[in-house]
């Protein structure tokens, strides 16, 4: 099974490839430095919304967990903000999951005020492409 372009593909016994609009696929949480970062490094951490416990153990794995976590990091606590903002998100995500397509937040700003989300997108379930 492979998700592409919103699109789910997979075999379908006996014949060739099947594309479907409608793909049920687990939600995920994904966070990392996100732009270029993230396409170039391919350093992120994906985990199963509903899985509480990896969240700040998997970001911590990542170039943002490392970034948070260094003495040189200027904004200290801000970390706990992430995952804050993360929770929140994981949150939002299984209260609305029938309801819900895809949330995206980028860019997420961290500074002296914590984490502020400066834009987002909220795509409903079934939603026009």
């Amino acid at each position: 099974k492979a998700v592409v372009e919103g699109r789910c593909a997979q075999k379908r016994p006996g014949a060739g490839p099947h594309r479907s609009e409608r793909c049920r696929c687990v939600a995920l949480l994904i966070a990392g430095l996100g732009g270029i970062y993230a396409e170039a490094l391919r350093d992120v951490a994906i985990w199963p919304v509903s899985v509480r416990e990896a969240i700040e153990r998997r970001l911590a794995r990542t170039g943002l967990g490392r970034i948070l976590d260094s003495p040189r990091w200027a904004y200290g606590g801000t970390s706990g903000a992430v995952m804050d903002l993360l929770l929140n998100l994981q949150r939002a995500a299984l209260a609305l999951s029938d309801r819900l397509e895809a949330i995206d937040i980028n860019p997420v700003m961290l500074g002296p005020n914590g984490a502020i989300a400066v834009d987002a997108l909220v795509v409903p379930r079934g939603a026009p492409k």
